[in-house]
């Protein structure tokens, strides 16, 4: 987590998006600790079933979008 919001500080980000499989717990822990770094309110989505197949429970992901 340290080296991912210490990449955020130095550039500037225009989204950030969270993708979770299984329980949304950790994903919207993780949504209350980036938020400080975007303007935009960041989404958090259930992955689809065909992704879950390949990753099973509890898999996530961060998605970061900067400005150019």
């Amino acid at each position: 987590m340290d080296e991912l919001t210490s990449s955020l500080t130095e550039r500037s980000v225009a989204e950030i998006g969270i993708s979770y499989s299984g329980s949304a717990d950790w994903a919207k822990e993780m949504k209350e600790s980036l938020q400080a770094y975007v303007e935009k309110p960041i989404s958090v989505l259930e992955t689809g079933s065909i992704i879950q197949t390949h990753t099973g429970e509890n898999a996530w992901a961060i998605l970061v979008r900067y400005h150019s």
